[in-house]
C-alpha cells in the first residue's frame, strides 16, 4: 500500500516537529512526533520507523530530561491500539476519542450525567481490557436516577390490596379453626367431668352393694369363706367397671386430640394455600412491573442517546 498525499503531508509535519524538538533538546516531543508519524504509517499499512533507541541515546549523551509527559486517554489509545474508533460495550457505541469526563462535568440534568458516566465507565472497561487504563477509576453511576417517568404506583397499590386480602383470608381461616378447636376443647372438658361423675357413681354403688351384701349374709347366717367370696365378687366387678370407664375416657380423649391435631394441620395447609395464591399473583405483577419499567427505561435512554448525538 502507498501513502496518500494527505498522509504524506501529515508525516512530513511530524518530521518537522521531530526536527524542531531535537534542535530544542526536547526528548518528550521527539518521541511524540515519531509515535504520531508511525501511527499514520500503520494506518496506511506501510513500514514504520521507530527512533526510540536513537532518541534515548541522543538524550542521554546530552544529559537531556527523558521524562515523558503523561498521555491522555485518547493519546494512549491512539498510540498503543490500532483498533476502531467506535467500540461497542454494554450495548453502548463508545467513541474512544471522546472525553466523556468532560461531558459528565457539563451535563445539565441527572439523566444526562448518568448516561455520560455510563459511557465513561464503558470506555474505562475497554482501557482495562487493553491494559491502557491509568486514568482513574469509574465514577458513581447514579443508579437511583431514572431515565423515564415510569409510574409504578399502580403495582404498589395492587400489591397492598392483595396483601390486605391475604391477611383477611388468613384471619378468617384462623377464626374458623379456633372456633372448632374451642368446641373440641369444650367436649374434652365435658368428657372429663362426665367420666369423673361416672367413677364417683360407680364407687358409691359399689359401697352400697357391699353394705347390702353384708346385711343379707348376716341375716342368713353366712360367714367365713362363703361371705368372703361374695364380697370379692363385688370388688372384682367394681374394678372391672372402673377400668372400663377409664379406657372409654382415654379412647374418647385420644379421638378428640386427633381431631384437634387435624384442625391444626388443615389450618396450616389452608394458610399455605392462601399465601401461595396471593404470593403468586403479587410475584407475577412484580415481574410484569419490572419488565414494563425496564422497557420504559430503555425507550427513554435511547431517546436521550439520540438527543445527545451518540
Amino acid at each position: 500500500m502507498a501513502l496518500t498525499k494527505q498522509q504524506e503531508a501529515e508525516i512530513q509535519k511530524y518530521k518537522d516537529d521531530y526536527a524542531k524538538a531535537k534542535a530544542e533538546g526536547n526528548y518528550d516531543a521527539m518521541r511524540t512526533a515519531n509515535e504520531n508519524a508511525n501511527k499514520v504509517r500503520e494506518s496506511a499499512g506501510v513500514q514504520t520507523y521507530d527512533s526510540s533507541k536513537g532518541d534515548l541515546q541522543y538524550a542521554q549523551n546530552r544529559n537531556l530530561d527523558t521524562t515523558r509527559t503523561p498521555q491522555t486517554a485518547t493519546q494512549a489509545y491512539n498510540n498503543k491500539y490500532t483498533g476502531p474508533q467506535f467500540v461497542v460495550r454494554d450495548g453502548l457505541n463508545v467513541d474512544m476519542y471522546t472525553d466523556y469526563q468532560d461531558r459528565v462535568n457539563k451535563s445539565l440534568t441527572p439523566q444526562e450525567k448518568k448516561l455520560n458516566e455510563e459511557y465513561r465507565n464503558a470506555k474505562l472497561d475497554i482501557y482495562d481490557e487493553l491494559g491502557l487504563n491509568t486514568y482513574g477509576g469509574k465514577t458513581y453511576n447514579y443508579a437511583d436516577v431514572s431515565y423515564s417517568d415510569y409510574d409504578e404506583s399502580p403495582y404498589k397499590a395492587y400489591a397492598d390490596r392483595q396483601n390486605a386480602l391475604m391477611g383477611n383470608d388468613i384471619s378468617a381461616a384462623e377464626k374458623n379453626a379456633n372456633t372448632t378447636l374451642a368446641q373440641l376443647e369444650a367436649q374434652a372438658n365435658a368428657l372429663g367431668l362426665q367420666t369423673t361423675d361416672e367413677l364417683r357413681k360407680l364407687w358409691t354403688e359399689s359401697q352400697l352393694d357391699q353394705k347390702a351384701l353384708t346385711e343379707a349374709l348376716a341375716a342368713k347366717g353366712i360367714t367365713g369363706g362363703g361371705a368372703e367370696s361374695a364380697r370379692l365378687g363385688l370388688d372384682t366387678a367394681y374394678r372391672e367397671g372402673y377400668l372400663n370407664e377409664v379406657d372409654n375416657f382415654n379412647n374418647s380423649k385420644a379421638a378428640l386430640m386427633q381431631k384437634m391435631a387435624g384442625v391444626q394441620t388443615d389450618l396450616a395447609t389452608t394458610i399455605n394455600a392462601i399465601r401461595t395464591a396471593y404470593g403468586t399473583a403479587v410475584a407475577n405483577a412484580y415481574y410484569q412491573n419490572l419488565q414494563q419499567k425496564a422497557e420504559a427505561e430503555s425507550v427513554a435512554k435511547d431517546a436521550l442517546i439520540k438527543q445527545l448525538g451518540y
